[in-house]
């Protein structure tokens, strides 16, 4: 049921006592009873006091021009990535068919839809529960994403202008921030000191990308260096990599 407004005071109380003066802001969007949706309040106390990210409490957040259905099964979808998007938009490339590599909600491959209305767009991950997100999400493009299961590029099939990834990339052994905690661990890290699914992305991506293809990957700050030696053992061109809002180093780009 929707909260209702006798629900608030005692909403108020069970967030302030979590956060206390800290995140208002949290609090205001989760007062918001059309985001919110079918939640009692005695779900939203346990959720609340577990700290569970409010994107999952509030079940769907923001992303570039979007709006997506969020779950357990799926990254949250993040500014820092809203940046790839937007180098994507106005890097003027000639793109008939893009693939998205572990497309988890979907919000990139949806957000390309858009962007490249005439294009195949592909989303892929290896995670059927993830697929389904991503599919219900597809409502909000003319041009529908084909989401489909496959292990990287396992079940792929034919060559495309634009391979764009937010893979896992954080090394197994590092401290990661509580909330991170409700999200997919496959989706967040990876082995080789977070580097063996970038690398394996890197050495299997040019032989999916047409002459003059581009691949956009999203990494770590500290991933720079090794990515750049991998796209360059791999033949990559114009290696390049783009900055976050906090001016960090968080993805990189490269043709074939």
């Amino acid at each position: 049921m929707r909260i209702l407004k006798e629900h608030i005071p005692e909403i108020k109380k069970i967030w302030k006592a979590k956060f206390g003066s800290t995140y208002d802001e949290g609090l205001r969007f989760l007062l918001d009873s059309d985001k919110v949706g079918s939640k009692n309040l005695a779900t939203l106390q346990i959720e609340i006091e577990s700290g569970k990210p409010l994107q999952q409490i509030i079940g769907k957040w923001s992303f570039y021009n979007g709006e997506y259905f969020l779950g357990s099964d799926v990254l949250i979808p993040r500014p820092e990535t809203e940046v790839i998007i937007e180098k994507i938009s106005v890097s003027e490339l000639n793109c008939n068919r893009i693939l998205d590599l572990g497309t988890g909600s979907g919000c990139i491959a949806i957000e390309l839809s858009k962007i490249f209305s005439q294009a195949e767009v592909l989303g892929v991950d290896k995670s059927a529960s993830a697929l389904v997100t991503a599919k219900r999400n597809n409502y909000q493009t003319e041009n529908k994403v084909n989401f489909f299961q496959s292990d990287w590029f396992a079940n792929v099939n034919g060559k495309f202008d634009l391979i764009v990834s937010n893979p896992p990339y954080i090394c197994e052994t590092n401290k990661i921030e509580p909330d991170l905690l409700f999200e997919p661990k496959e989706a967040l890290f990876s082995k080789d000191n977070g580097l063996r699914d970038i690398l394996k992305i890197i050495n299997e991506s040019r032989e999916h990308l047409n002459p003059k293809g581009s691949i956009f990957l999203e990494h770590s700050p500290e991933q720079v260096s090794s990515i750049k030696d991998a796209l360059e053992n791999a033949q990559f061109k114009d290696i390049q990599y783009g900055l976050d809002l906090k001016g960090m180093a968080r993805y990189t780009h490269a043709k074939r």
